[in-house]
């Protein structure tokens, strides 16, 4: 079939025009070196010279390395910890600051500090904050690049931008007129991927363009880890209550397809208009389905099994020194057999900025309104959270050689009914054209969300009644880092990076007990989200090294060292006050990973990469456990077949390491696929 399928698309095809040149190894050596990214200042500019500690991952990277998702992309960018929670699934952290406070109920929420964006369009999630890799509508095949900001910039983005920013930025035609890219594979576990785009050039003024793009994977077994037994049982009926001793009622509900990890589909359009250099308007919308198993909720076992649909619309406008973008999402997510938690969600989401351009100084007000509406049990109905943001970013050119960066904004919630204040203080100074060093002060805060701000949620459990209540008037939680780089360019087709970091963050809040009140026959326990004194401290070290050797030889490779310590913290949110401070262990002290391609010739190329991290120590509420350290390597072997089909061999896990990479959640083993990527 395939042979036949490849005879008549050469016949049908063969008068369309052929691609540009596709492999990474065709651009100039010299062009490698010089990537733009826009992510640190909101303006195009070599990434040597941005002011804050960023990356950019290409999408030939993506492609020559043969990571399935956008969260395992994320394991080829230096300063972050992506771990595996179950196939597909991924806990991901910019440099750290994960479970903290340790020993929560709620300690495997999804990270709250990392701010994720689509083509600039917000996708952080307002359930109890993060983002929800798995309802992301778009694909790895659907990615043109990823920038990463390590460091606080929500005086660049707002809040949630705390330990920095990751933003996705899709593909657009490459080409003049009509082009159809398609790629599907399949392997061990059913893991199969389809992703189908085309798109529509006319005279590089009107884009038009639809993706469609599927994932499933199976779990690699199909056990679940017991609080109360402490260990695993073979299936989910047996699983039992830690509050009750019982056996859990719900297991159907709770997880109605036990062997199943990962179920996604989404859809994307986009209209592209761009009359000249100083106007374009970008229109997008799409829709998502995703069920999953992942770390989420603790209960009868870590994985909970979550369901999402959601619908986005983005507009984007430019003109001259004029931006705008309002986007809006909505939709319904439900936490199977968490009883009350199905919600429906609305946000709206409002930008318009303006560059002022004099005699060297470079000066962008703008302002920012955003309504976030959740109904759903757990927090009594329907309720919102707004922000109204007012911001400026200025930038100056000292000389030819040095450059200052700020940015400044206020964000003012209605809970709490109060301002908060970020900033940013960056400056860069060139010496002798290879070499740049930067200096960078900043502060962030997370935003409030629906949990932690209206939840209003009663469980009963034989003798007990858990009664939990949120909190209007919680601090939210800040960041503050100072960070020292250097960059290096050795030559045209080599450099180095470093950054020296310090963080500390406050205002943390859990839920901690307010009240007990005992009864004749019940117990009630009164649960209500509080600030705690807890304090993060984090020092630590990036490295990152890129080099092309040799013409068909391309190697990178980063690590990150770190300590955090934790001052003031209570072990347990169920005991008396007992302050201490402690080292954190959930972040593993070095972690880091090598990517190397070689291209054997036109039509064969391999790719090899690496991602490892020293073992981990997970605490919670009920148990504390080691993760060991791991390395994964992954390789994938591409054979170009003509000029618009390739076969490849991907595997994943390579040394088939069952080492679980997050704590009571699944063993992780290797992946092996046969793919195919077709362009038209």
């Amino acid at each position: 079939m395939v042979i036949v399928f490849l005879l008549f698309s050469n016949l049908v095809f063969a008068d369309w025009p052929k691609d540009e040149p596709e492999t990474f190894f065709d651009l100039p050596l010299e062009a490698l070196m010089q990537i733009k990214i826009s992510l640190p200042t909101k303006k195009s500019e070599q990434l040597f010279d941005s002011p804050l500690s960023a990356s950019v991952l290409t999408r030939k990277e993506i492609q020559n390395s043969g990571v399935l998702t956008i969260p395992e992309a994320l394991r080829l960018v230096p300063g972050l910890m992506v771990r595996e929670q179950s196939p597909g699934n991924f806990d991901v952290h910019i440099r750290g600051f994960d479970n903290i406070p340790p020993d929560n109920l709620l300690a495997y929420a999804a990270n709250s500090s990392t701010l994720v964006m689509i083509d600039n369009r917000i996708v952080y999630n307002y359930f109890q904050g993060g983002t929800f890799w798995e309802t992301l509508p778009i694909s790895v095949h659907d990615v043109e690049r990823i920038e990463v900001v390590r460091g606080p910039a929500a005086a660049l983005y707002g809040p949630n931008a705390v330990t920095g920013v990751i933003n996705i930025i899709t593909r657009r035609p490459e080409k003049k007129g009509w082009s159809i890219n398609a790629h599907v594979d399949g392997g061990n576990f059913n893991s199969h991927n389809e992703q189908l785009s085309v798109f529509y050039n006319h005279e590089d003024v009107l884009n038009l363009g639809m993706t469609a793009n599927t994932s499933d994977r199976d779990r690699h077994r199909d056990d679940y880890y017991d609080w109360y037994r402490d260990g695993y049982t073979d299936y989910s009926g047996r699983l039992i209550n830690y509050t009750s001793g019982k056996r859990t009622a719900n297991s159907a509900e709770r997880y109605p397809h036990h062997k199943k990890s990962l179920d996604v589909y989404g859809l994307n359009a986009f209209v592209s208009y761009t009359p000249n250099d100083a106007v374009q308007v970008d229109l997008r919308g799409g829709y998502q389905n995703s069920w999953c198993q992942k770390a989420f909720v603790q209960t009868v076992s870590l994985l909970t099994t979550n369901e999402s649909q959601s619908r986005y619309l983005d507009l984007a406008v430019k003109a001259h020194n004029f931006s705008a973008q309002f986007s809006l999402n909505d939709g319904d997510q439900d936490t199977l057999g968490v009883y009350g938690w199905k919600y429906n969600f609305t946000t709206y989401d409002f930008t318009a900025e303006y560059d002022f351009d004099a005699k060297g100084l470079c000066l962008r007000p703008g302002i920012n309104l955003r309504r976030v509406v959740y109904d759903g049990d757990f927090i009594g109905g329907s309720q919102e959270l707004t922000t109204q943001a007012y911001f400026v970013r200025a930038e100056y050119q000292l000389s030819d050689s040095t450059r200052v960066m700020g940015a400044i904004r206020v964000d003012n919630y209605n809970h709490p009914d109060d301002r908060y204040l970020s900033w940013q203080l960056g400056i860069t100074r060139k010496l002798g054209g290879k070499n740049l060093l930067r200096l960078v002060y900043a502060r962030s805060n997370r935003a409030p969300f629906m949990v932690n701000t209206y939840m209003d949620f009663t469980y009963v459990s034989g003798g007990t009644t858990l009664i939990y209540s949120g909190n209007r008037d919680l601090d939210m939680m800040t960041m503050d880092m100072i960070e020292v780089g250097f960059r290096h360019m050795f030559s045209d087709t080599a450099s180095l990076d470093i950054e020296a970091f310090y963080c500390r963050a406050d205002d943390y809040d859990i839920l901690t007990i307010a009240d007990v009140d005992q009864r004749a026959l019940q117990t009630v326990n009164y649960y209500e989200y509080n600030n705690i004194d807890i304090r993060a401290q984090q020092v630590g070290l990036t490295l990152s090294l890129s080099a092309i050797p040799r013409p068909k030889l391309t190697l990178k490779t980063f690590a990150t060292l770190q300590y955090t310590k934790l001052e003031d913290h209570t072990p347990r949110i169920t005991e008396a006050k007992k302050e201490h401070d402690m080292k954190h262990t959930e972040t593993p002290v070095l972690y880091g990973g090598v990517y190397l391609n070689y291209r054997f010739s036109r039509k064969l190329n391999l790719n090899t990469n690496l991602y490892t991290y020293t073992r981990q120590k997970f605490r919670n509420e009920l148990r504390s456990v080691n993760v060991g350290s791991k390395i994964n390597l992954n390789a994938k072997l591409t054979y170009r077949l003509t000029d618009r089909v390739k076969l490849y061999f991907n595997a994943r896990n390579l040394l088939d390491d069952h080492e679980k990479e997050f704590a009571f959640a699944d063993e992780i083993m290797g992946t092996y696929l046969l793919g195919m990527d077709m362009a038209f």
